[in-house]
């Protein structure tokens, strides 16, 4: 029975990939655009299942300081 073999290759460079696809540089912007909404959304969603009030943009601050 022949030996088992692993080829492993580094992950592909996000530019790297889109000049092989082929997309253009606008394009590029738009879905980075919609990648980071979604990233936010979910950290969102993940805050409110976790029970935590989920602020937009609003720093708690330390109940401690204010005394």
């Amino acid at each position: 029975m022949p030996k088992s073999v692993q080829i492993k290759t580094p992950w592909p460079d996000p530019d790297e990939e889109a000049r092989r696809l082929r997309i253009p540089k606008r394009r590029q912007k738009e879905l980075r655009a919609l990648a980071e909404e979604f990233v936010r959304k979910l950290q969102e969603a993940q805050e409110v299942s976790e029970g935590k009030p989920a602020e937009k943009g609003k720093k708690r601050k330390n109940a401690s300081a204010a005394a």
